[in-house]
């Protein structure tokens, strides 16, 4: 009598035999899907060889040419141009905030040091 769940012994009971065709069949049609597989995982891999350094090429252009659009504008508005970013003369800057004054530690009654 074979072992495990009642539900598993049920379907392994009903199932039909397989013949040596079936088998065979079976084992020719995952030779074939293994085979394909392998062909379209090396096909992509080459796609992904020859359009990768191209993309990055593209990005890189891409890049360089929004960087000079970004300072022509800078130029044009009369700001200042991103290769020098504005200086909080007066003020505490914390993460790209301007505090204009001086920061009172609720705790201590102290400014902390900066």
């Amino acid at each position: 009598m074979p072992q495990g769940p009642l539900r598993i012994q049920w379907i392994y009971q009903n199932a039909p035999r397989k013949n040596w065709f079936q088998l065979v069949l079976g084992a020719a049609v995952l030779v074939l899907l293994l085979f394909f597989g392998v062909w379209l995982f090396m096909i992509a891999a080459t796609l992904l060889v020859i359009l990768l350094p191209y993309f990055w090429w593209k990005k890189r252009k891409f890049i360089e040419k929004m960087t000079r659009m970004q300072q022509d504008y800078a130029k044009a508005a009369g700001g200042y141009s991103t290769d020098q970013a504005p200086s909080s003369s007066q003020g505490v800057t914390i993460e790209g905030e301007v505090i204009a004054g001086d920061i009172v530690d609720d705790k201590k009654g102290q400014s902390p040091r900066l």
